[in-house]
């Protein structure tokens, strides 16, 4: 049993700028979509930061994590399948537009 105040972390799942500029301005931390690129965290950084500071905010205590796409199977083949298969439900999903915007190898597949 926990006895006084807890100190819970909120972290919110983004991918637009709008919703990192709020991350920022509210937030404890980020969760990043597994398909990011170095493009996109660098860009997704730079609007979190930019945020913070106009809420004067400090970011240095902040948590950024990503999602992974992962799969294991006995073959080598079958693992890039599966994994194939998650990639493609992010490429087409509208929330990721963001993220593939700034990711130039996805913009030539999509």
């Amino acid at each position: 049993m926990v006895s006084g105040p807890s100190n819970v972390s909120i972290l919110i799942g983004v991918s637009g700028d709008k919703m990192l500029g709020l991350a920022g301005k509210i937030a404890d931390g980020i969760i990043l979509n597994s398909i990011g690129t170095e493009q996109y965290f660098n860009h997704a950084i730079s609007v979190l930061n930019n945020s913070a500071r106009e809420a004067d905010r400090d970011t240095k205590s902040f948590e950024m994590s990503s999602s992974v796409i992962f799969s294991v199977a006995d073959k080598h083949e079958d693992a890039i399948d599966a994994a194939r298969h998650d990639i493609l439900f992010y490429v087409l999903y509208p929330e990721l537009d963001p993220v593939i915007e700034k990711t130039p190898y996805m913009q030539k597949v999509v």
